[in-house]
């Protein structure tokens, strides 16, 4: 028998055998009663501060300006980003989105430019720093102009 192979509900056979659900729940209390005794520290972690951006971006509009322009704007509702960067994809339903260029601090503006005429791009945006990303705004989608 390989490690950890189920045989039913209940039963494990392998490292740690589990013969039943009783017998598992007692045996991890008293192992984890006995780490914390001994001073095993993996059995009290301390936690790990979270410094990403303490808010992300809201209400991210596109407005299309001519047939190679869309520009971009949004609420900044974070107070230690160092900058937002922002992700674009090609086609009314696309998925695969790319970065195409990060802001600075407290900028809420992007003007996205060198763009295919009569096309649909779909946008997103999201605030970071040193320490990690916020979450992603709404996707906003704008057609650039035919002529």
């Amino acid at each position: 028998m390989g490690d950890g192979v189920l045989m039913s509900d209940g039963v494990l056979m392998g490292d740690g055998v589990l013969m039943s659900d009783s017998i598992a729940a007692n045996s991890i209390a008293a192992m984890g009663s006995k780490a914390l005794i001994n001073g095993d520290i993996t059995a009290s972690m301390q936690p790990v501060a979270d410094n990403s951006p303490d808010a992300s971006p809201t209400n991210l509009t596109a407005s299309v300006i001519s047939k190679g322009q869309i520009n971009l704007t949004w609420n900044d509702a974070s107070t230690n980003e160092s900058g937002f960067s922002i992700e674009r994809c090609a086609g009314a339903t696309c998925t695969n989105f790319v970065e195409v260029a990060r802001v600075g601090t407290n900028v809420k503006t992007f003007s996205s430019s060198g763009l295919l005429v009569s096309t649909a791009y779909r946008y997103r945006v999201r605030a970071y720093n040193g320490d990690g990303y916020s979450f992603y705004t709404n996707v906003a989608t704008a057609t650039t102009l035919s002529k």
